[in-house]
Formats: C-alpha cells, sequence, structure tokens
C-alpha cells in the first residue's frame, strides 16, 4: 500500500530500488552467481559501503575485493574480481549505470 492509502496508486518510490539476497555464510563467488544473468560490462558500479573479503589459498585474509578509495569501476573490472577468486561476503552495495 502506498503512503496515501490507495493500494492501486500508481505512486512509484525511486528512492528504494533494488535487490536484497540472503546468501550462505562461507567462502564462494556468491555475487558472481547473482549477477551471472547480466552482462556487467554495459555498466560502469558504483561500489558502496560494504565489506568483501577475499579468500587466497582457502584462507579469510583482512584485505577487501574492492579498495576503500574505489568508488567507480567498468563492468569489465567488475566481472573479473568477482569472477577470479574465492571472497566471503559480508555485505555489498553496487549500483550498475549504463555507461557514457
Amino acid at each position: 500500500m502506498t503512503g496515501n492509502g490507495n493500494p492501486f496508486s500508481k505512486e512509484i518510490d525511486m528512492v528504494n530500488r533494488g535487490i536484497t539476497f540472503q546468501i550462505p555464510n562461507e567462502n564462494g563467488r556468491f555475487i558472481s552467481d547473482i549477477m551471472e544473468p547480466l552482462d556487467c560490462t554495459l555498466y560502469d558500479w558504483l561500489i558502496g559501503n560494504g565489506q568483501i573479503l577475499q579468500v587466497i589459498d582457502d584462507q579469510l585474509i583482512d584485505e577487501e575485493l574492492f579498495d576503500e578509495g574505489e568508488a567507480i569501476i567498468s563492468g569489465s573490472e567488475l566481472s573479473s574480481r568477482i569472477d577470479r577468486n574465492l571472497y566471503y561476503t559480508i555485505f555489498a552495495d553496487l549500483k550498475g549505470f549504463p555507461k557514457g
């Protein structure tokens, strides 16, 4: 139901668009699995707050998948990082915008 009480109102909430996933509490490539139907290379990606720790040689290390100062990356760079190695996702905020 929308704020005006009419469940059939055409009011659209443009502020809260997105999807949320719950994933297993383990290492994996879950972001890659979720994004698989999308061609990430068609977008530039805004990297928001998140905590995605890298896993190297089956060991969780205190190194993020995305650098703290990294705000925007290309779709090809995003695909490379999420497809390449295992990581442990605590939470992620990724927003895709058409290139250009």
